[in-house]
């Protein structure tokens, strides 16, 4: 799954990649010039546990990661390409997400504490990618938002997080995780 616009290439200094849980087969990440192209066999990020690719860097502190998702194959109707905000790589974590999938439109979902089911906090409906995505993490909160042209914001509900300290923000296809990183996950 395509999570942000595709650029073959190793990643840029500082970013790594991962499978995240039982995926069932090794997903792949590459990026060049801003651009990144993350593909994964995930089952999902929902529930109590995870399973995708994820491509992250570390962030330190408050931060906030954007991206334009340019496409998200229809492989399921809850397909996701985004950004995450995750309390570990572990496949239970605690995470904030925004994403564009191909026929639920735009989503924030969130799973409050490690072990916890992940629930849904916003959804738009009608829109498809290209799309802008966008977390926000100031201390223990994250703010979620999404806009059709970049320029022009919605944004969800602020979401208050436990170890805020710990958190960072990511971005995602199939997403879910990072431990103090930022990073796209699929």
């Amino acid at each position: 799954a395509t999570a942000l616009a595709s650029t073959p290439g190793a990643l840029p200094a500082g970013w790594a990649s991962s499978d995240v849980g039982a995926v069932s087969g090794s997903g792949t990440s590459g990026g060049a010039g801003g651009n990144f192209t993350v593909s994964g066999a995930g089952a999902d990020i929902w529930g109590s546990n995870d399973a995708f690719r994820f491509t992250h860097r570390t962030l330190t502190g408050d931060g906030s990661i954007t991206a334009r998702v340019t496409g998200v194959p229809n492989t399921s109707v809850w397909a996701k390409a985004g950004v995450m905000v995750r309390g570990s790589l572990a496949a239970n974590a605690p995470f904030v997400m925004a994403f564009v999938t191909p026929r639920r439109g735009v989503n924030v979902q969130s799973r409050a504490s490690a072990g916890a089911g992940a629930v849904e906090n916003s959804q738009t409906t009608g829109v498809t990618a290209p799309y802008w995505v966008r977390i926000t993490r100031t201390g223990n909160t994250v703010t979620a938002a999404w806009s059709a042209d970049g320029l022009t914001w919605t944004a969800a509900a602020p979401i208050a997080i436990v170890g805020g300290a710990d958190w960072s923000p990511c971005a995602a296809h199939h997403f879910a995780s990072f431990a103090s990183r930022i990073g796209l996950p699929v």
